[in-house]
């Protein structure tokens, strides 16, 4: 019976170092023969955070699910009276596994249209045991003139989903651009794979548009993959205009795992990440996009052979203008 409490604290003591560590550091390079940190099973949270006027308010909700199957696709819901504008995906591994590796962090559609994020993550070319693969949507809702809620079918009509596919071919990218009128508040990404798989190396903002890459690896498997850009109107019926806030920072990659982070600005509230993995020969793979309070962090990994390159880490935050 004492073995099982001493697992159960030790757990405990490393998710704990892992927050703090999240908290108080802006960035980190993991030595290359680190694996990921492990997390608690079955885990889920909604916070509520709001920006310097407190007429802004975004809530972040994750589903975290255990699993050892080589595929799993989650997806995470804003609360009632929220509209879902971003979110995140992250594939953690533990004891040494191989990893597996994004293929989409992007949002719903059709009749879940900004209701949801949409994560999925698969092993690629060798097997995995144990991981956690946490899916996070953001959701926004805003306070009116008066201080009344804007209600959501209301808010509704100032958000709009832009989206541009690709070609068929082993490392396509797409880019999607928000029209005149819109600022660019978030993206996504789905890679459309079959056979081995393409996997997810670009997520990022860059000026009005959302550009996405992905790549086979170490066999030839070609796919298409999908951008999604996130627009919000430039002025909002009985509220104003948001500010929208974009930062970017990257950092030299030698191998091995990887992590950059960037922080939220000061009475911002982040609404999106983004992230980007160069690399200069085999390739390097995107493991993490997760925008939270704090900011946003990125992971990425090289694969079955040791590569460089860099890792670029996206923060998108709004406050009332």
């Amino acid at each position: 019976m004492k073995k099982p409490l001493f697992l159960l604290l030790l757990a405990i003591v490393i998710v704990s170092c892992e927050k703090d560590n999240i908290e108080n550091s802006t960035t980190l390079q993991e030595n290359a023969n680190s694996t990921e940190d492990s997390l608690p099973k079955n885990f889920k949270s909604q916070v509520i955070y709001t920006d310097e006027s407190g007429r802004v308010e975004i809530s972040i909700g994750a589903k975290l699910l255990q699993e050892n199957s080589n595929l799993k696709s989650v997806t995470a819901f804003v609360p009632d009276g929220f509209l879902c504008i971003g979110g995140s995906a992250q594939a953690t591994v533990i004891n040494g596994d191989p990893g597996a590796l994004l293929t989409m962090s992007a949002p719903t559609v059709g009749i879940h249209k900004f209701k949801g994020w949409r994560g999925e993550a698969k092993a690629h070319l060798y097997g995995n045991g144990v991981w956690w693969f946490e899916v996070t949507a953001i959701g926004i809702r805003l306070k009116d003139n008066n201080g009344n809620y804007i209600p959501q079918e209301q808010l509704k009509n100032s958000l709009r989903i832009f989206s541009k596919t690709s070609s068929v071919t082993g490392h396509p990218s797409a880019s999607a651009s928000v029209s005149t009128g819109f600022k660019l508040v978030s993206g996504g990404a789905k890679v459309n794979w079959s056979g081995n798989g393409n996997l997810l190396t670009a997520s990022y903002p860059s000026g009005n548009s959302w550009i996405v890459k992905s790549k086979d690896h170490g066999v030839p498997s070609a796919a298409s993959i999908t951008s999604y850009a996130i627009g919000i109107k430039h002025n909002i019926p009985n509220f104003g205009s948001l500010s929208v806030l974009t930062n970017s920072d990257c950092s030299n990659v030698s191998g091995g795992f990887a992590r950059k982070e960037i922080r939220t600005p000061a009475g911002y509230v982040t609404v999106s990440g983004g992230a980007k993995s160069t690399f200069n020969g085999w390739g390097r793979l995107l493991t993490q996009i997760v925008a939270a309070k704090p900011g946003t962090s990125v992971r990425s990994k090289d694969h079955g052979v040791r590569d460089g390159g860099r890792l670029c880490s996206y923060n998108i935050a709004v406050k009332k203008e």
